[in-house]
Parts: structure tokens; C-alpha cells; sequence
């Protein structure tokens, strides 16, 4: 068993690692224990705080088998991963404008999402992820929200509000 441990870290992350000047993610006070356990991803607890927004995940994800011999799984993390990175450059923009857009925001606290995630990661299509919101005092322009909580459910393709 292997563990991931980190308190109170501040992570920057390029979105397209070739092009770190375009576009960072920071994420701030960054808290989680992660555990790999066999062909399991165990994340106990994972939080941080995204664009004015605290965040946590929690859930298990069951990595890739390890069938073939090592030079094959190399290579199938190797076109697993430019297959993350491709989509990643090809959606940029998108988490550009997501993050620019989240800004406009104002709140009397800092609202708070909750994810939990479950399945397998070469079956992202099948997997089931749980998401909660809540937020305070939420205000753009002259509008304000004094409370609003929503959940969702993502199951097998299936979204639910």
C-alpha cells in the first residue's frame, strides 16, 4: 500500500504542461489523503480551494489492469495519458473561460462543493460521481442569493439535478 499525504499545500498546475504560460490551475490549502491499494485508488478525503470555491472529493477509482507484459503497460499509459493531455488542449478554452466566468462571483462565504466519485478509469462512461453545492450570500452585478443548494448524480451516462 502507498499513500499520499499533504496539508495545507498550494498546487499550480499548467493545463497543457508544453504550454504552462496559457493557462494555470491554483488550487490553494490543499488537504488530502490518497491511498493505492492493489489496482485501487482510495481517495479518503481531498479538499482545496478552486476560484473562490472549496472543494472536496472523496471516492475510489479502480486503475487500469495490469495485463501484458511491462513494456506494453507502459505503452498503454503512455497513449492514455496524450489521450488526457488531447483533450485537455482541445477544451483549454473551456476551463479558461469556466474559471474567468467563476470569478464574477461574489459571496459572504465561500461556497462549498463536495464530489464523490466511484468506477473504473477505463470505464469513465460508467462511472458514478455524486455532486453537492452550497453557497451563501451568492452575488453578481445588483442580484444577490441568499442560499442555494443543489445536487447531482452522474450514473453510467445518466445525469441527474
Amino acid at each position: 500500500m502507498e499513500s499520499l499525504d499533504l496539508a495545507e499545500a498550494n498546487l499550480s498546475l499548467p493545463v497543457d504542461p508544453e504550454h504552462p504560460d496559457l493557462t494555470v490551475v491554483s488550487v490553494e490549502d490543499v488537504s488530502a489523503r490518497i491511498f493505492l491499494i492493489d489496482d485501487r485508488l482510495d481517495i479518503r478525503r481531498a479538499e482545496g480551494n478552486l476560484a473562490g470555491i472549496h472543494l472536496s472529493v472523496t471516492g475510489s477509482l479502480i486503475l487500469a489492469s495490469k495485463k501484458g507484459d511491462a513494456v506494453q503497460r507502459q505503452k498503454t499509459r503512455e497513449e492514455n495519458a496524450a489521450k488526457r493531455l488531447k483533450f485537455i488542449r482541445d477544451n483549454r478554452q473551456q476551463i479558461q473561460s469556466a474559471l474567468q466566468w467563476l470569478q464574477r462571483f461574489q459571496f459572504a462565504q465561500k461556497p462549498r462543493v463536495h464530489v464523490e466519485i466511484n468506477g473504473m478509469i477505463e470505464k469513465m462512461h460508467e462511472m458514478e460521481a455524486r455532486l453537492s453545492l452550497s453557497a451563501r450570500g451568492l452575488g453578481y452585478g445588483g442580484y444577490v442569493c441568499e442560499e442555494i443548494e443543489a445536487q447531482a448524480q452522474y450514473n453510467a451516462g445518466f445525469f441527474d439535478l
